[in-house]
C-alpha cells in the first residue's frame, strides 16, 4: 500500500503527523523494494517512503512506519537519487496473525533462532521467523517469544492478513 496516489498527493485516509527535513533519500527500500529509504535531519531512518509528485517545486516524501498506519511522516527536501526499476520485494511488509497481533518486517541485522533469522517484529514480546509457509489456505509462520537471554519457540501460528509493498512513483530525473 503506497502512501501517495498515482497522480500525486497523499492517499485518501492518511494524514501527516509530522514534517521532518530530509538529508537524503535513496532508491533502495529495505521494507518493500521499489520505494525509498530516507534519512532525516533528526537522525531517524524512514522506510518505506514514496515520492509525492503533487508537491513540486518541493521534494516531499510520504513515509509509513507500518502498512496499517493512517499517519505518515512527511520528509521535505534533501538529496534524491533515481529509483532502480524492478526491485519489488515478495516478502510481506506486514502480517496480522489470527490472534490479532500485527507484525512488521524487521529492517537491518536480525537475530537467528535455530539457524533461522527473525524476520518480523510484533507487539507483546513476539517475533516471527523467516519460515513463512504459503502452501496452505492460511499461511503459517513460527512465533517466538523474546526472553531475557534468548528466544522461546511458541510453534506455528496462522496469518490472517499480509501486506505487500506497492512500488513507488519515480522521482523526476531532470
Amino acid at each position: 500500500m503506497a502512501a501517495v496516489e498515482t497522480r500525486g498527493g497523499l492517499r485518501r485516509g492518511l494524514h501527516v503527523s509530522a514534517t521532518v527535513e530530509a538529508t537524503s533519500c535513496v532508491g533502495a527500500s529495505d521494507a518493500i523494494g521499489e520505494a525509498y529509504r530516507c534519512f532525516g535531519t533528526n537522525h531517524h531512518v524512514y522506510d518505506p517512503c514514496w515520492y509525492d509528485i503533487h508537491a513540486p517545486p518541493f521534494v516531499d516524501f510520504e513515509c509509513l512506519a507500518h502498512p496499517w498506519d493512517s499517519a505518515v511522516v512527511r520528509l521535505h527536501g534533501g538529496f534524491i537519487e533515481a529509483l532502480p526499476p524492478g526491485r519489488v520485494s515478495t516478502i510481506p511488509w506486514g502480517l496480522e496473525l489470527v490472534d490479532g497481533n500485527r507484525c512488521v518486517l524487521s529492517l537491518g541485522a536480525n537475530s537467528l533462532v535455530n539457524g533461522i533469522p527473525v524476520r518480523w517484529t510484533c507487539g507483546r514480546g513476539v517475533e516471527l521467523l523467516a519460515d513463512l509457509n504459503q502452501h496452505h489456505a492460511r499461511w503459517r509462520v513460527t512465533e517466538v517469544r523474546v526472553t531475557r537471554a534468548s528466544y522461546r519457540a511458541m510453534g506455528l501460528i496462522q496469518v490472517r492478513h499480509a501486506w505487500l509493498g506497492i512500488p513507488s512513483l519515480s522521482a523526476p530525473t531532470d
